[in-house]
């Protein structure tokens, strides 16, 4: 990040700190940000189209019951924000982590007039912050976006990586409903899979995490849902150089000016203490050097 864009994100945390240490969360014309939220959908869809982009729903199973909704997605970068606000066909705030030069763009314009809560995520106070602001806006009934998983999926083989208990603690606490929303890209298409809603009033803030666990395995079964759809791939015919080359690629062409990078990824992926990564096991061989003979 360059000066100016550190400068205006410690300006912007500075004003969240104090208008939290004010008692002010900052949650308020709902109505109206509901009547914004179809602007901006359509201005979404407008530019899906211009991008030649195509976004098909394989399923819908969600219920429009009135209850405060979480709706989880899969993160698999590309324009899959712009997906789920046009496929779930409600109003929604956004919780968007690490704003960067979102705070003086268009895009980022765009988002706050929508309704949206910002946050850095290496600041402990800020998280803090920003899950009172979610929780506020949920108890006074508005829905929320939020990426479960924290990071895009870079994985080659994981459909749906480890979520953070954020989202479920805070459905137990507001009593409100998780959606699961499955996406999967296949070049400029989306395909979407919206599950049923999981009420979390069934659950007690001790089983947080087990409620987190079946979030994610819900998740998992919604994009194998889609992989059935999909056209069969054969083996041959993906270049031996697809994963660098094409999908890592393809994940991160539509962020714009917006520096969010494959570190960040790595920076920000929950690394459950309890499982050890392929790469961490595998780590050491990159240290190490052949001996001569």
């Amino acid at each position: 990040m360059n000066k100016k864009t550190i400068n205006i994100e410690i300006k912007y945390r500075k004003k969240r700190y104090d208008s939290y240490e004010r008692g002010n969360l900052d949650i308020k014309h709902l109505l109206w940000h509901r009547f914004t939220n179809r602007i901006f959908v359509m201005l979404l869809m407008m530019q899906r189209i211009v991008k030649r982009q195509k976004l098909i729903i394989v399923n819908d199973r969600h219920l429009k019951n009135g209850k405060a909704t979480i709706f989880s997605p899969t993160h698999i970068g590309g324009a899959d924000v712009e997906m789920v606000f046009e496929g779930i066909g409600e109003p929604a705030w956004f919780m968007m982590a690490d704003p960067r030069e979102m705070y003086h763009n268009f895009p980022g314009a765009m988002m706050k007039f929508n309704g949206v809560i910002a946050f850095d995520s290496d600041h402990k106070k800020d998280r803090h912050i920003a899950k009172m602001r979610s929780m506020e806006l949920l108890r006074k009934g508005g829905n929320l976006i939020i990426f479960s998983e924290g990071a895009y999926n870079i994985s080659p083989n994981k459909l749906v990586m480890h979520p953070y208990a954020g989202t479920a603690e805070m459905a137990i606490d507001t009593n409100s409903d998780i959606v699961p929303v499955a996406l999967v890209r296949d070049g400029n298409k989306y395909y979407m899979n919206i599950g049923k809603n999981i009420d979390a009033s069934k659950y007690s803030p001790d089983r947080k995490y087990e409620l987190t666990e079946y979030l994610r395995n819900t998740l998992a079964t919604l994009v194998w849902e889609i992989i059935e759809k999909m056209p069969v791939t054969k083996r041959r015919d993906i270049s031996p150089d697809y994963y660098e080359n094409i999908f890592i690629k393809e994940m991160f062409e539509d962020v714009g000016d917006y520096t969010y990078t494959l570190q960040d990824v790595k920076n920000t992926l929950l690394k459950p203490k309890n499982i050890v990564e392929p790469d961490d096991v595998f780590a050491f061989m990159h240290e190490s050097l052949p001996k001569a003979q």
